[in-house]
């Protein structure tokens, strides 16, 4: 149960305007700011252009159109930009990393766990002798449900087994005291990207659900299920059903609709029907207060739990379990998720190189990112850079402050606030100043559902045991070499890592 911080394009704006700095006195900067830049002669390639273009009439064109013209989109990709690009170069430099902890004996603590889970994502001999078995004994437990009781605590558990449920959660902040952790609460469930797709009558999304039935079919296969047509059908009614509860996008991007906190003792009584005491407790949480971010939803999540058949909500279960972990199990069923998430649904022609993929599974702030990420930063990351940034925001603020001294239509009370929000604004530059740490995790050689599994339970072990403590303003959201920035508005924070401020972006 996490959330994941929304992503924000100040990398183009802000850390784009580095060209901006003022120089201090300090020796790295000096030295940093007389080398060349790496594109072009002042940080910007102009061989992009096509000057045949005049910029008023398509200036996309006029500034990138000789690449576009001549560009060949890679197999593996459906876009390709500047973010991806250095995303490419991040990923490179990672793999250097575990090349070079991986040819070691010599390794610490941290590095021993990215060697051993890096051995277990790409040892597919072993992953293909495995095939479905990492996941018999979820399969097992979905097989055996006799009753609600029994199906909620499935659903309770999605967070470590990997399947889907119509009610999801996640630890996040109390928007009204960001100084305390609060559970959030919404519908979820959907095998398909948005409500939309099973709701819209049009010819592109009747050959989606079409396909998806053949997906579905494809991976109860695995599973040695029977008349696999047929119930994957009810499958796609169920899901039918449910995206017919969710809302659509604009309402849950209403932040006045999605803010509804209840206190844990009047839950069931405004959520009635449904058992939140055996559901929480799969993860551990005390949950004394949450917001419900989907009221009319979640009522019609929990009325579908309700009234719709065991049988098919098993189905349901299975398909999505094996589906949820298809990326950790043999090739076989690794191949037949991809060709439908992946070529179908998405126009990605080839997989990712098992490689990359073992890195972006390693890289996330719930797995090994950090871990992996302190080795980065001392390896790719010079300190001058950091300094170089801090005084670019220093700058912003310093320029922020006299425009808001120049406002004639803000009153002076006004003003004060504005420049006690100003100086409240935190930037965080590059990496953490307190690494996450790994005591008491497991990683194996040859189990790689194990390994997902162990990570899941240390993770949310740790946010049980924060839960009712202050909330920990040193956390990070993204890891240094993700190529990337965001915006925490419940702690006035904007986030720059390690690896985004790098050219195009970042030139020192």
């Amino acid at each position: 149960m996490k959330k994941t911080l929304i992503a924000i394009a100040l990398a183009t704006t802000v850390i784009g305007g580095c060209g901006m700095f003022n120089a201090s006195n300090d020796d790295n900067n000096k030295s940093a700011m007389a080398s060349k830049a790496e594109l072009g002669s002042f940080g910007v390639d102009l061989s992009a252009r096509n000057e045949v273009v005049k910029p008023g009439d398509d200036f996309f064109m006029y500034a990138s159109g000789t690449w576009y013209d001549h560009y060949i989109m890679p197999a593996d990709k459906t876009r390709f930009g500047a973010f991806t690009g250095l995303a490419e170069r991040s990923e490179t430099q990672v793999k250097e990393i575990i090349d070079d902890i991986t040819s070691r004996t010599d390794l610490n603590a941290d590095e021993q766990l990215v060697a051993d889970f890096y051995q277990a994502y790409m040892d597919t001999e072993t992953v293909n002798k495995l095939g479905i078995s990492p996941i018999q004994s979820t399969l097992d437990q979905i097989s055996a449900v006799k009753n609600t009781e029994d199906l909620t605590k499935i659903f309770g558990e999605a967070w470590l087994t990997g399947a889907k449920s119509p009610i999801g959660g996640y630890m996040w902040f109390n928007r009204l005291n960001p100084n305390q952790y609060e559970m959030s609460v919404g519908a979820s469930g959907l095998g398909l990207p948005d409500r939309s797709y099973y709701l819209e009558e049009s010819e592109r999304f009747e050959k989606t659900r079409n396909a998806y039935v053949e997906h579905i079919v494809t991976m109860l296969n695995f599973a040695g299920i029977e008349n696999g047509q047929a119930r994957a059908e009810k499958i796609l009614a169920l899901e039918t059903k449910i995206a017919q509860g969710h809302w659509p996008r604009e309402k849950k991007r209403n932040r006045d609709l999605t803010l509804n906190q209840v206190q844990r003792t009047d839950l069931a009584k405004q959520y009635p029907d449904f058992d939140w005491d055996t559901y929480f407790a799969q993860s551990g949480y005390k949950v004394p207060q949450l917001n419900i971010s989907q009221p009319e939803p979640v009522k019609a999540m929990i009325a579908l739990v309700n009234s719709e058949p065991l049988s098919v909500w098993q189905d349901y279960l299975t398909f999505h379990t094996i589906s949820g972990n298809a990326d950790l199990l043999s090739e076989d069923i690794y191949a037949a998720n991809f060709a439908f998430y992946g070529k179908e649904l998405s126009g990605q022609q080839e997989p990712r190189p098992r490689w990359k993929r073992a890195i972006g599974e390693m890289s996330d702030t719930e797995s090994l990112g950090f871990a992996i990420g302190k080795v980065y930063v001392a390896r790719f990351f010079p300190e001058s850079s950091k300094l170089q940034m801090a005084q670019l925001v220093e700058n912003l603020r310093t320029a922020l402050g006299q425009r808001i001294d120049g406002l004639d239509w803000m009153g002076e009370e006004t003003k004060v606030n504005a420049h006690a929000k100003l100086a409240a604004f935190n930037p965080k530059i590059g990496y953490p100043d307190v690494w996450q740490e790994f005591d008491g995790v497991t990683i194996s050689k040859n189990d790689l559902v194990g390994n997902i599994k162990h990570l899941r339970q240390f993770f949310n072990a740790d946010s049980v045991a924060k839960e009712l403590k202050k909330t920990d303003r040193n956390r990070w959201g993204m890891t240094p070499q993700r190529v990337n920035a965001y915006y925490n508005c419940s702690f006035n924070e904007n986030v720059f890592t390690a690896a985004i401020l790098q050219p195009p972006f970042f030139d020192p």
